[in-house]
Protein backbone atom coordinates (compact mmCIF):
# COMPACT_ATOMS: atom_id res chain seq x y z
CA UNK A 1 0.00 0.00 0.00
CA UNK A 2 1.54 2.95 -0.94
CA UNK A 3 0.29 6.25 0.72
CA UNK A 4 1.92 9.94 0.38
CA UNK A 5 1.35 10.61 3.69
CA UNK A 6 0.91 8.46 6.91
CA UNK A 7 -0.09 11.05 9.53
CA UNK A 8 -3.43 9.11 9.16
CA UNK A 9 -1.71 6.09 11.36
CA UNK A 10 -0.32 7.94 13.64
CA UNK A 11 -3.76 9.47 14.60
CA UNK A 12 -5.01 5.80 14.52
CA UNK A 13 -2.32 4.98 17.21
CA UNK A 14 -3.97 8.38 19.04
CA UNK A 15 -7.59 6.98 18.52
CA UNK A 16 -6.88 3.38 19.36
CA UNK A 17 -5.16 4.30 22.93
CA UNK A 18 -8.14 7.04 23.91
CA UNK A 19 -10.15 2.99 23.09
CA UNK A 20 -8.73 1.64 24.92
CA UNK A 21 -8.86 4.13 28.37
CA UNK A 22 -12.91 4.22 27.18
CA UNK A 23 -12.93 0.02 27.06
CA UNK A 24 -11.08 -0.30 30.70
CA UNK A 25 -13.11 2.32 31.82
CA UNK A 26 -16.19 0.23 31.11
CA UNK A 27 -14.32 -2.91 31.67
CA UNK A 28 -12.48 -2.17 35.55
CA UNK A 29 -15.70 -0.13 36.35
CA UNK A 30 -17.04 -0.80 39.98
CA UNK A 31 -20.78 -0.69 38.54
CA UNK A 32 -23.61 -1.88 39.81
CA UNK A 33 -25.47 -5.23 38.55
CA UNK A 34 -27.03 -4.65 35.76
CA UNK A 35 -29.72 -6.81 35.35
CA UNK A 36 -31.61 -4.94 32.55
CA UNK A 37 -30.57 -3.20 29.59
CA UNK A 38 -30.67 0.79 29.97
CA UNK A 39 -29.18 3.26 28.57
CA UNK A 40 -25.94 3.99 30.48
CA UNK A 41 -25.80 0.41 30.66
CA UNK A 42 -25.70 0.31 27.12
CA UNK A 43 -23.00 2.88 26.70
CA UNK A 44 -20.88 0.89 29.35
CA UNK A 45 -21.32 -2.36 26.79
CA UNK A 46 -20.88 -0.10 23.84
CA UNK A 47 -17.26 1.43 25.24
CA UNK A 48 -16.39 -1.99 26.41
CA UNK A 49 -16.69 -3.63 22.79
CA UNK A 50 -13.78 -0.96 21.62
CA UNK A 51 -10.87 -2.61 23.68
CA UNK A 52 -9.97 -5.49 21.46
CA UNK A 53 -10.66 -3.54 18.03
CA UNK A 54 -8.12 -0.89 19.34
CA UNK A 55 -5.28 -3.42 20.60
CA UNK A 56 -5.95 -5.23 16.96
CA UNK A 57 -5.14 -1.39 15.19
CA UNK A 58 -2.15 -0.70 17.50
CA UNK A 59 -0.43 -4.46 16.67
CA UNK A 60 -1.42 -3.47 12.52
CA UNK A 61 -0.02 -0.19 12.71
CA UNK A 62 3.26 -1.66 14.23
CA UNK A 63 3.30 -4.33 11.83
CA UNK A 64 3.01 -2.03 8.79
CA UNK A 65 6.12 0.27 9.68
CA UNK A 66 8.55 -2.75 10.83
CA UNK A 67 7.71 -5.10 8.08
CA UNK A 68 10.59 -3.57 6.09
CA UNK A 69 12.86 -2.19 8.40
CA UNK A 70 15.52 -3.67 11.00
CA UNK A 71 15.34 -4.03 14.69
CA UNK A 72 16.13 -0.67 16.00
CA UNK A 73 17.67 -1.76 19.64
CA UNK A 74 17.16 2.04 21.27
CA UNK A 75 14.02 1.33 20.31
CA UNK A 76 13.43 -1.61 22.42
CA UNK A 77 15.73 -0.96 24.97
CA UNK A 78 13.17 2.13 25.57
CA UNK A 79 9.89 0.23 25.32
CA UNK A 80 11.89 -1.91 28.28
CA UNK A 81 12.74 0.93 29.87
CA UNK A 82 9.21 2.36 30.07
CA UNK A 83 7.66 -1.05 31.15
CA UNK A 84 10.50 -1.08 33.76
CA UNK A 85 10.23 2.61 35.53
CA UNK A 86 6.14 2.01 35.33
CA UNK A 87 5.83 -0.96 37.07
CA UNK A 88 8.55 -0.26 39.48
CA UNK A 89 7.69 3.27 39.90
CA UNK A 90 4.06 3.48 40.13
CA UNK A 91 3.75 0.32 43.04
CA UNK A 92 6.18 2.02 44.79
CA UNK A 93 4.54 5.83 44.35
CA UNK A 94 1.49 4.49 45.51
CA UNK A 95 3.28 2.47 48.60
CA UNK A 96 4.55 5.69 49.71
CA UNK A 97 0.98 7.49 49.41
CA UNK A 98 -0.65 4.37 51.59
CA UNK A 99 -2.74 3.43 48.92
CA UNK A 100 -1.00 -0.11 48.99
CA UNK A 101 0.77 -1.63 51.79
CA UNK A 102 4.63 -2.35 50.29
CA UNK A 103 4.95 -6.14 49.81
CA UNK A 104 8.27 -6.92 48.56
CA UNK A 105 7.02 -10.52 46.59
CA UNK A 106 3.77 -8.43 45.21
CA UNK A 107 6.50 -6.03 44.24
CA UNK A 108 8.37 -8.59 41.93
CA UNK A 109 5.02 -9.87 40.76
CA UNK A 110 4.37 -6.20 38.49
CA UNK A 111 8.29 -6.77 37.17
CA UNK A 112 8.01 -7.63 33.30
CA UNK A 113 7.06 -11.16 32.03
CA UNK A 114 5.12 -11.95 35.57
CA UNK A 115 1.63 -13.08 37.03
CA UNK A 116 0.43 -8.70 37.20
CA UNK A 117 2.88 -7.79 34.40
CA UNK A 118 1.18 -5.60 31.58
CA UNK A 119 -0.51 -8.77 29.21
CA UNK A 120 0.10 -6.32 26.34
CA UNK A 121 3.63 -5.44 26.79
CA UNK A 122 5.05 -8.76 27.31
CA UNK A 123 3.25 -9.49 24.00
CA UNK A 124 4.49 -6.61 22.20
CA UNK A 125 8.25 -6.81 23.19
CA UNK A 126 8.26 -10.57 22.26
CA UNK A 127 6.51 -9.30 18.75
CA UNK A 128 9.61 -7.25 17.77
CA UNK A 129 11.71 -9.05 19.12
CA UNK A 130 10.45 -11.95 16.62
CA UNK A 131 9.71 -9.13 13.93
CA UNK A 132 13.40 -9.66 12.04
CA UNK A 133 12.35 -13.43 12.04
CA UNK A 134 8.94 -12.83 10.57
CA UNK A 135 10.39 -10.15 8.11
CA UNK A 136 12.54 -12.64 6.42
CA UNK A 137 9.56 -14.99 5.82
CA UNK A 138 7.10 -12.30 4.05
CA UNK A 139 9.71 -11.59 1.88
CA UNK A 140 10.94 -14.88 0.78
CA UNK A 141 7.39 -16.21 0.23
CA UNK A 142 4.93 -15.20 -2.56
CA UNK A 143 2.12 -13.43 -2.33
CA UNK A 144 -0.19 -16.39 -2.35
CA UNK A 145 1.90 -18.36 0.50
CA UNK A 146 1.29 -15.28 2.68
CA UNK A 147 -2.28 -15.44 2.15
CA UNK A 148 -2.42 -19.16 2.80
CA UNK A 149 -0.41 -18.67 5.62
CA UNK A 150 -2.92 -15.67 7.29
CA UNK A 151 -5.90 -18.03 5.87
CA UNK A 152 -4.48 -20.86 8.48
CA UNK A 153 -3.85 -18.93 10.77
CA UNK A 154 -7.28 -17.45 11.03
CA UNK A 155 -8.91 -20.39 10.76
CA UNK A 156 -7.40 -21.97 13.85
CA UNK A 157 -7.57 -18.99 15.61
CA UNK A 158 -10.62 -17.44 14.57
CA UNK A 159 -13.08 -19.31 12.86
CA UNK A 160 -13.04 -22.78 14.82
CA UNK A 161 -14.29 -20.48 17.70
CA UNK A 162 -17.28 -19.64 16.07
CA UNK A 163 -17.95 -23.33 15.31
CA UNK A 164 -17.31 -24.77 18.16
CA UNK A 165 -18.98 -21.97 20.27
CA UNK A 166 -15.58 -22.13 22.56
CA UNK A 167 -12.36 -20.19 22.82
CA UNK A 168 -9.60 -21.92 20.86
CA UNK A 169 -5.99 -22.56 22.39
CA UNK A 170 -4.49 -19.31 20.66
CA UNK A 171 -1.79 -17.77 22.85
CA UNK A 172 -1.67 -13.97 22.75
CA UNK A 173 1.70 -14.25 21.39
CA UNK A 174 0.17 -15.86 18.30
CA UNK A 175 -2.65 -13.70 17.48
CA UNK A 176 -0.26 -10.93 17.68
CA UNK A 177 2.00 -12.65 14.90
CA UNK A 178 -1.14 -12.82 12.78
CA UNK A 179 -1.75 -9.45 13.28
CA UNK A 180 1.76 -8.59 12.08
CA UNK A 181 1.47 -11.14 9.02
CA UNK A 182 -1.48 -9.03 8.02
CA UNK A 183 -0.07 -5.97 8.78
CA UNK A 184 2.51 -6.99 6.51
CA UNK A 185 0.25 -8.00 3.84
CA UNK A 186 -1.33 -4.80 3.55
CA UNK A 187 2.37 -2.67 3.61
CA UNK A 188 3.53 -4.97 0.83
CA UNK A 189 0.14 -6.12 -1.54
CA UNK A 190 -2.78 -3.95 -1.07
CA UNK A 191 -4.05 -0.55 -2.89
CA UNK A 192 -7.40 0.99 -1.87
CA UNK A 193 -9.35 2.42 -4.89
CA UNK A 194 -12.61 3.00 -2.60
CA UNK A 195 -13.96 6.50 -1.98
CA UNK A 196 -13.08 6.95 1.99
CA UNK A 197 -16.91 7.99 2.49
CA UNK A 198 -17.30 4.35 1.81
CA UNK A 199 -15.01 3.30 3.71
CA UNK A 200 -16.41 5.22 6.23
CA UNK A 201 -19.83 4.00 5.88
CA UNK A 202 -17.99 0.21 6.35
CA UNK A 203 -16.51 1.02 9.42
CA UNK A 204 -19.79 2.40 11.18
CA UNK A 205 -22.12 -0.68 9.99
CA UNK A 206 -19.41 -2.75 11.54
CA UNK A 207 -18.50 -1.01 14.83
CA UNK A 208 -22.79 -1.36 15.13
CA UNK A 209 -22.81 -4.83 14.23
CA UNK A 210 -19.81 -5.03 17.17
CA UNK A 211 -22.00 -3.20 19.56
CA UNK A 212 -25.41 -5.15 18.13
CA UNK A 213 -23.95 -8.67 18.82
CA UNK A 214 -23.57 -7.48 22.99
CA UNK A 215 -26.84 -6.60 23.38
CA UNK A 216 -28.02 -9.33 21.56
CA UNK A 217 -26.15 -11.71 23.76
CA UNK A 218 -27.42 -9.75 26.80
CA UNK A 219 -31.09 -9.79 25.83
CA UNK A 220 -30.69 -13.72 25.56
CA UNK A 221 -29.18 -13.73 28.88
CA UNK A 222 -31.41 -11.76 30.89
CA UNK A 223 -34.34 -13.37 29.26
CA UNK A 224 -33.45 -16.94 29.12
CA UNK A 225 -30.13 -17.72 31.51
CA UNK A 226 -28.56 -19.15 28.28
CA UNK A 227 -24.99 -18.01 27.97
CA UNK A 228 -23.46 -18.31 24.68
CA UNK A 229 -20.02 -18.92 24.76
CA UNK A 230 -18.07 -17.04 27.43
CA UNK A 231 -21.42 -14.44 27.53
CA UNK A 232 -21.85 -11.11 26.14
CA UNK A 233 -18.71 -9.88 24.58
CA UNK A 234 -17.45 -13.79 23.04
CA UNK A 235 -17.87 -12.35 19.43
CA UNK A 236 -15.93 -9.48 20.15
CA UNK A 237 -12.78 -10.81 21.32
CA UNK A 238 -9.57 -9.83 19.94
CA UNK A 239 -9.17 -12.95 17.47
CA UNK A 240 -13.30 -12.96 16.34
CA UNK A 241 -13.68 -12.36 12.65
CA UNK A 242 -16.14 -9.14 13.18
CA UNK A 243 -13.48 -7.39 15.01
CA UNK A 244 -10.72 -8.79 13.08
CA UNK A 245 -12.45 -7.33 9.81
CA UNK A 246 -13.41 -4.04 12.08
CA UNK A 247 -9.56 -3.36 12.72
CA UNK A 248 -8.38 -4.12 9.15
CA UNK A 249 -11.14 -1.19 7.63
CA UNK A 250 -10.73 1.19 10.53
CA UNK A 251 -6.97 0.85 9.44
CA UNK A 252 -7.19 1.16 5.66
CA UNK A 253 -9.47 4.12 6.56
CA UNK A 254 -7.35 5.89 8.21
CA UNK A 255 -4.58 4.95 6.03
CA UNK A 256 -6.14 7.00 3.89
CA UNK A 257 -6.74 10.55 5.16
CA UNK A 258 -4.37 13.03 3.62
CA UNK A 259 -3.29 14.85 6.44
CA UNK A 260 -0.16 16.48 7.02
CA UNK A 261 1.67 15.60 10.33
CA UNK A 262 1.88 18.31 12.86
CA UNK A 263 3.79 19.14 16.02
CA UNK A 264 0.65 18.12 18.29
CA UNK A 265 -0.04 14.81 16.35
CA UNK A 266 3.56 13.94 17.10
CA UNK A 267 3.52 14.82 20.29
CA UNK A 268 0.34 12.90 21.10
CA UNK A 269 1.53 9.74 18.83
CA UNK A 270 4.57 9.37 20.45
CA UNK A 271 3.27 8.89 24.32
CA UNK A 272 0.35 6.58 23.79
CA UNK A 273 2.55 3.61 25.12
CA UNK A 274 2.64 5.94 28.45
CA UNK A 275 -0.94 6.22 28.12
CA UNK A 276 -1.38 2.59 28.61
CA UNK A 277 1.47 1.80 30.82
CA UNK A 278 -0.20 4.53 33.64
CA UNK A 279 -3.61 4.41 33.03
CA UNK A 280 -3.85 0.02 33.60
CA UNK A 281 -0.83 -0.75 35.53
CA UNK A 282 -2.06 -3.24 37.67
CA UNK A 283 -1.20 -1.84 41.20
CA UNK A 284 -3.01 1.55 39.89
CA UNK A 285 -5.66 0.34 37.51
CA UNK A 286 -8.05 -0.30 41.13
CA UNK A 287 -7.34 2.79 42.84
CA UNK A 288 -8.10 4.79 39.87
CA UNK A 289 -11.62 3.71 38.80
CA UNK A 290 -12.91 2.39 42.30
CA UNK A 291 -10.82 5.00 44.52
CA UNK A 292 -10.34 8.76 42.85
CA UNK A 293 -13.02 8.63 40.07
CA UNK A 294 -15.65 5.82 41.79
CA UNK A 295 -17.06 6.03 38.03
CA UNK A 296 -19.52 3.81 39.28
CA UNK A 297 -21.25 6.28 41.54
CA UNK A 298 -22.17 8.61 38.37
CA UNK A 299 -23.54 5.17 36.67
CA UNK A 300 -27.48 6.39 37.45
CA UNK A 301 -26.80 9.96 37.25
CA UNK A 302 -28.75 11.24 33.91
CA UNK A 303 -25.46 12.96 33.08
CA UNK A 304 -23.63 10.01 32.76
CA UNK A 305 -22.43 10.12 29.11
CA UNK A 306 -20.70 13.71 30.09
CA UNK A 307 -19.39 12.50 33.23
CA UNK A 308 -17.87 9.56 31.10
CA UNK A 309 -16.29 11.64 28.55
CA UNK A 310 -15.24 14.18 31.19
CA UNK A 311 -13.12 11.45 33.17
CA UNK A 312 -11.75 9.10 29.93
CA UNK A 313 -10.59 12.33 28.58
CA UNK A 314 -9.51 13.40 32.21
CA UNK A 315 -7.21 10.34 32.08
CA UNK A 316 -5.95 9.96 28.82
CA UNK A 317 -4.31 13.99 28.44
CA UNK A 318 -3.13 13.63 32.44
CA UNK A 319 -1.55 10.01 31.39
CA UNK A 320 -0.09 11.65 28.26
CA UNK A 321 1.54 14.12 30.17
CA UNK A 322 2.88 12.66 32.77
CA UNK A 323 4.30 10.14 29.56
CA UNK A 324 5.60 13.32 28.05
CA UNK A 325 7.64 14.45 31.36
CA UNK A 326 8.64 11.27 32.71
CA UNK A 327 10.59 10.57 28.83
CA UNK A 328 11.31 14.22 28.72
CA UNK A 329 13.32 14.61 32.43
CA UNK A 330 14.33 10.84 32.90
CA UNK A 331 14.06 8.76 29.88
CA UNK A 332 16.24 11.14 26.87
CA UNK A 333 18.64 12.08 29.55
CA UNK A 334 19.24 8.54 30.36
CA UNK A 335 19.64 7.18 26.96
CA UNK A 336 21.73 10.35 25.73
CA UNK A 337 24.45 8.79 28.13
CA UNK A 338 23.62 5.00 27.33
CA UNK A 339 24.40 6.30 23.16
CA UNK A 340 27.32 4.64 22.96
CA UNK A 341 26.66 1.15 24.15
CA UNK A 342 23.38 1.28 22.79
CA UNK A 343 25.18 2.31 19.03
CA UNK A 344 27.77 -0.97 19.73
CA UNK A 345 24.41 -3.04 20.05
CA UNK A 346 22.80 -1.81 16.84
CA UNK A 347 26.44 -2.34 15.06
CA UNK A 348 26.73 -6.21 16.71
CA UNK A 349 22.91 -6.92 15.69
CA UNK A 350 22.99 -5.53 12.50
CA UNK A 351 26.31 -7.60 11.79
CA UNK A 352 24.48 -11.00 13.18
CA UNK A 353 21.62 -10.34 10.61
CA UNK A 354 23.53 -9.15 7.74
CA UNK A 355 26.58 -11.73 8.24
Amino acid sequence: MKIERLAGLDILKIVSMFLIVMSHFAVHGNWPPMDTITLNSGLISLFGSFGNLAVNCYVLITAYFMVDKNLNVERIARILFKVLFYSVGIYILLSLLGFVTFDIKTFLLYLPFREKSYWFMDTYILLILFSPLLNIIMNKITKMQLRYLIFVSLFFSSVLSLVYLVDTVVSYFFWFIVLYFIGGYLRKYYNSSMKISKRWIIVILLMFAMFSTIIILRVIELNTGVIIGSGSYYFIGKNRLLVLVTSIQMFVLFSCFKVRSNKVIQFMSGNTLGVYLIHDNGALRYILWHVLLNVGNYFYSRGFIVYALLMIIGVFLTSMLVSYLITLCIENPLFYLLKKPVLRLQEKYDKLWNS
